[in-house]
């Protein structure tokens, strides 16, 4: 995954809200994110990351990023099937994440069911990565 095509998402969509809510308010303008918001937009990327690495680490798989890239690891096999699937679904889960806090953050209250819904899609994908791990008392019959 590429960082900056998630971060162009954001671009995209803060961009046609802000052109929506400018025909109700002049100063709606500054709901538009751009590069010059990068390092703002950058902590709310971190604070998904963490959100996500916390979780996945709990469930064998792995989010790593790097200065520009993001790329998921599990140890199952047959990976590879739903890999491009969860890369898909953290790509839009950050995207939504980071939308959400840039618009909660310049007083617009949005809801933050897209970013529920979103993180639930990724939980959902990331434990059919995980590999089974079986207890004890599930080997002993009980």
């Amino acid at each position: 995954m590429d960082k900056k095509a998630i971060l162009d998402k954001v671009y995209t969509r803060t961009y046609y809200v802000g052109e929506f809510r400018k025909r109700e308010n002049i100063d709606a303008s500054i709901i538009q994110a751009c590069e010059d918001n990068s390092d703002i937009l950058e902590d709310y990327f971190k604070s998904a990351l963490n959100e996500l690495n916390f979780y996945s680490q709990k469930r064998l798989v792995k989010v790593v990023m790097n200065e520009e890239t993001i790329e998921v690891t599990s140890e199952r096999v047959k990976n590879e099937e739903l890999k491009e699937c969860l890369e898909n679904l953290v790509s839009d889960y950050l995207a939504e994440y980071v939308l959400f806090r840039w618009l909660s953050d310049n007083g617009y209250g949005i809801s933050p069911e897209g970013v529920s819904n979103a993180l639930e899609n990724v939980k959902d994908c990331i434990c059919a990565l995980a590999p089974k791990v079986r207890r004890r008392a599930a080997n002993m019959g009980i």
